[in-house]
């Protein structure tokens, strides 16, 4: 018996991706936390379970689905009992891993869907701390890229939501940024600097409502971006800027090396934060709607609270564009 979790590989099968882990409480009890991709979100399961209060029926199936030789046409015949003795002191696990399949399977039991693997994982943390274990690194279910991209969506007239890009076989996200955003693709990088860039739909001026209205950041100001509403004047922060159309998607970007990477968890809060109390849901149609009444958007309020209880202007502060970085071939995004 331990009081510490202990990685017992994904619930999958060793090779699967996820992760698993668990603490034996007494000889047949445990508590157990698992995370594995599924679909597009990452499924979690956690809880507590003991090996001898299992039915024997349905230990029975279980054994028997999986393969184990006994004799079962025997009234009297121990599954467990047997297979503890063939089986040794490592049973335990084994069994434990089998039967929680067994009941995903059957919907005994549920599991918990989660929209990208940083999410599954704070989940799992959060419950193995509850249990007395330490919180989760960050790498503790893989890297993102080894899963696909972590990237936000910021479809027309909803909140942003986390979403997984995933790579083909060049390594290329061309496939899914199109998909999101309906056609071809256009980078917009000027509201959160060269390390965030905004994907849009290249025609979604003629073919897309209006989304988000973009407000001037201190960087965009210091460096001199022209208004456009007035080409002779230098816009200040907050100032409206522009409006772009169609669903918006969030990346990470390395100028370093050209190529998209996963937000990290700075980018990812600062992109949501921005585009749910900055750039609102509806703010891009009423931008447009100001602008053909010949009335000049309203600007942003940088002194506005956020709800991660920072303020405007931090949510509006974005990294400086480097102008030596590589261009970005927006029909092949790697």
């Amino acid at each position: 018996m331990t009081d510490t979790f202990k990685e017992i590989g994904s619930l999958f099968g060793r090779e699967g991706a996820g992760a698993g882990f668990a603490k034996q409480t007494d000889k047949e009890s445990f508590t157990y936390a698992f995370a594995w991709p599924e679909g597009d979100t990452w499924a979690t399961l956690t809880g507590y379970l003991n090996l001898d209060e299992q039915p024997e029926e349905y230990v029975r199936r279980v054994l028997q689905d999986g393969g184990f030789r006994s004799d079962w046409d025997n009234p009297d015949y121990d599954p467990i009992g047997d297979f503890k003795e063939t089986a040794g002191d490592e049973y335990r696990i084994p069994l434990l891993k089998v039967l929680l399949r067994e009941q995903l399977e059957s919907r005994y039991e549920v599991a918990n869907h989660f929209s990208t693997m940083n999410r599954a994982r704070v989940e799992l943390s959060a419950f193995i701390q509850n249990e007395g274990g330490a919180p989760l690194p960050e790498d503790a279910l893989g890297t993102p890229e080894e899963h696909g991209i972590r990237a936000m969506l910021i479809a027309t007239g909803e909140p942003p939501r986390e979403v997984t890009l995933l790579p083909d076989k060049n390594g290329s996200t061309l496939r899914p940024l199109q998909a999101l955003v309906g056609g071809n693709i256009e980078a917009f990088d000027i509201a959160f600097g060269e390390t965030v860039s905004l994907y849009v739909n290249e025609e979604g001026l003629f073919t897309c409502p209006p989304n988000r209205a973009i407000f001037a950041t201190e960087e965009m100001a210091k460096a001199g971006y022209l208004s456009q509403l007035d080409y002779s004047k230098v816009v200040e922060m907050g100032d409206f800027y522009t409006v772009l159309n169609g669903d918006i998607v969030a990346v990470g970007f390395d100028p370093e090396t050209g190529e998209s990477r996963s937000l990290t968890d700075g980018e990812s809060a600062r992109v949501e934060g921005y585009f749910t109390v900055i750039s609102e849901p509806g703010s891009g149609e009423k931008a447009v709607d100001a602008i053909r009444h010949d009335m000049e958007p309203c600007g942003y309020d940088i002194s506005v609270e956020t709800h991660d209880m920072a303020s405007g202007k931090d949510a509006l502060l974005a990294d400086a564009p480097q102008r030596d970085a590589p261009a970005k071939d927006t029909q092949n995004i790697g």
